[in-house]
């Protein structure tokens, strides 16, 4: 091992418990600060869900009135 691994080695090994402890302290952080949180994403992601079936419910009206339409004009053009 070089002279420059070693010095390295020694200035990252203390802090290597330390970092280590500190994982589950920031872990248990996040999820306390998420899991109150959890139902009223599902709630939003829900909402999000029902507003996205209803655009597509009315793009396919939208799509039905143009085929409609689209057929219309073929009638009135072969006449």
């Amino acid at each position: 091992m070089r002279e420059s691994e070693q010095v390295a080695a020694f200035i990252t090994y203390p802090h290597l418990p330390v970092v280590s402890y500190q994982l589950p302290v920031i872990s248990y952080q996040l999820s306390v600060i998420t899991y109150p949180q959890l139902p009223v994403i599902s709630y939003q992601l829900s909402v999000v869900n029902e507003q996205l079936s209803v655009t597509s419910y009315q793009l396919s009206v939208i799509s039905y009135q143009l085929s409609v339409t689209s057929y219309q004009l073929s009638v009135v053009s072969c006449q």
